[in-house]
């Protein structure tokens, strides 16, 4: 899932907008082509705003331009994927979820407090935002890490490369035996 997204969002879009398949009565087979479980001959269903409940209309509103066609390729993602597929995300989802509770009960545990029903949900509410922040400003610093690293790794493979196709060979950034056996530097 995009990092812009809240992961589970998506799914919630996606039971929102394609329920569970209904079956037929009579023969318990899918009542139609895109319900089977073989992922083949499905058309994905487009994604329509309206087809939101009034508080998923209300997140994906607030949401900017960009997080909003994020959301849109993250639905047809969605729609591509094999129910194989779709059940892994769906259990990795939750996966994540668990972590997230346990997390949170773990840190108001440490902090000592004694929170009743409605300040716990606020808490948590309030964790999850701000873990969120946290995520986003350490993926940015990351990739901002990443950039460079990887300029550097095409340019040594550009380097190393070319000198592959010219018939000798490429010298060696690391050490190298000599003829008479002792480690030069490479060249």
């Amino acid at each position: 899932m995009a990092a812009l997204i809240q992961p589970g969002f998506i799914l919630t879009l996606a039971r929102a907008q394609n329920p569970a398949p209904q079956t037929k009565p009579s023969t318990g087979a899918p009542a139609s082509p895109a319900a089977s479980d073989d992922g083949k001959g499905e058309k994905p269903i487009k994604f329509r705003r309206e087809a939101l409940t009034p508080d998923q209309q209300k997140r994906y509103d607030s949401l900017s331009p960009d997080q909003q066609e994020e959301m849109r390729k993250n639905w047809e993602r969605w729609q591509n994927m094999t129910p194989a597929e779709k059940k892994f995300m769906l259990e990795a989802e939750q996966q994540r979820r668990q972590k997230i509770q346990q997390e949170i009960d773990d840190s108001i545990k440490q902090s000592g407090l004694q929170l009743d029903d409605k300040a716990k949900d606020e808490y948590t509410k309030r964790y999850t935002q701000e873990r969120r922040k946290i995520e986003k400003k350490l993926q940015q610093e990351m990739e901002e890490k990443r950039q460079p690293l990887l300029k550097a790794l095409v340019d040594q493979l550009k380097a190393d490369f070319q000198d592959k196709s010219s018939p000798s060979p490429a010298p060696s950034p690391y050490a190298s035996p000599d003829a008479s056996g002792t480690a030069t530097p490479g060249k």
